[in-house]
């Protein structure tokens, strides 16, 4: 069972990572700055971390309440890590709480389900 979640658990553990890195220790990416490039991480990361526990929590059979609920548990878990990783954030020296990052981590959630439905079709998709 544990096979199927290793690439969302590692994403999650990524994020949770990245989170926990004070401001001063991350590169600076002044050419970007102006076009969102931050916001297009937290838009990416958040994409990556819902298709791969969606694929995860489909595939696997153990666990059948999970198996049928997958788009419900996986939209709480990937929602509840948005909200905390920004949270976490305020508790960190340079690092502050935007609501555009949470915006955008929620977006990437959405955009997660979104090509989750393109790539994998009705077949998973009603699983």
């Amino acid at each position: 069972m544990l096979r199927f979640h290793l690439i969302g658990l590692s994403v999650a553990l990524l994020i949770g990572t990245l989170t926990l890195f004070p401001g001063s220790e991350l590169p600076q990416c002044y050419l970007y700055a102006n076009l969102g490039f931050d916001k297009l991480i937290h838009l990416s990361l958040f994409t990556i971390l819902s298709i791969t526990n969606l694929v995860g929590f489909t595939k696997q059979y153990r666990y059948r309440l999970m198996r049928f609920n997958t788009k419900l548990v996986v939209a709480m878990l990937c929602v509840i890590l948005a909200v905390l990783t920004e949270l976490f954030q305020s508790q960190i020296d340079d690092r502050t709480t935007q609501v555009a990052d949470l915006i955008f981590n929620l977006l990437g959630i959405a955009l997660g389900y979104l090509l989750f439905r393109l790539i994998y079709g009705k077949e998973l998709w009603q699983a």
